[in-house]
């Protein structure tokens, strides 16, 4: 599975949750560090052929502070 495959089986709750980390996660990244970590768009085209093993990264990690897991799920009964 790829991650664009991945993120085409999203429920829709699971999709807004990741738009909204991906967008905390650029915003957060680019004050800190200039946009120097952050993927460009070919490497974002590359990373969503990628294979799933490598969903994970600056853009899409999920803090343990979230009401949701790495896979966009909630943690409970939220």
């Amino acid at each position: 599975m790829t991650n664009m495959e991945k993120i085409r089986s999203m429920t829709d709750d699971q999709f807004s949750r990741f738009l909204l980390i991906w967008g905390i996660n650029t915003t957060v990244s680019f004050l800190e560090h200039g946009g120097t970590q952050l993927m460009n768009a070919k490497q974002q085209r590359d990373w969503l052929g990628s294979d799933v093993n490598t969903f994970v990264c600056t853009e899409t990690r999920v803090g343990e502070d979230f009401s949701f897991d790495q896979d966009f799920n909630s943690k409970g009964g939220c």
